[in-house]
């Protein structure tokens, strides 16, 4: 339910497995009110992600896209792919060891959207 604000249950907080989690829902939300077109919420979301991808790895980061945006977004969305590339860049600026391992490579097996953007 929509009330104008971003509120999420918590069951723990502080852990990475709650920062994952929580991340995960702001793309969830993210992708639901692009859909519906919530532009508050939206805006509510874009937040919650950027404040939490500098905690979240970028193999988890690309994890979501190809699991949870990808499947729900709507093919002239155009913020999140740019918002995906620049996490992409900024973690690659950071250190080229991701580019590297066989997580990031499996992360972009099955989905043509985000393959794009990578490369």
């Amino acid at each position: 339910m929509y009330t104008a604000q971003y509120q999420e249950l918590r069951t723990s907080s502080g852990t990475q497995k709650s920062v994952l989690s929580s991340y995960e829902a702001g793309t969830c939300v993210y992708c639901a009110a692009v859909r519906y077109q919530v532009s508050r919420l939206v805006d509510l979301a874009r937040e919650k992600m950027t404040t939490l991808d500098e905690k979240v790895g970028i193999s988890d980061v690309l994890a979501m896209a190809r699991d949870h945006a990808f499947p729900l977004l709507l093919e002239y969305e155009t913020w999140y792919p740019a918002y995906l590339e620049g996490a992409i860049k900024s973690a690659l600026a950071k250190d080229l060891e991701p580019l590297k391992s066989l997580d990031f490579i499996t992360q972009l097996e099955g989905n043509s959207r985000l393959l794009k953007i990578v490369w």
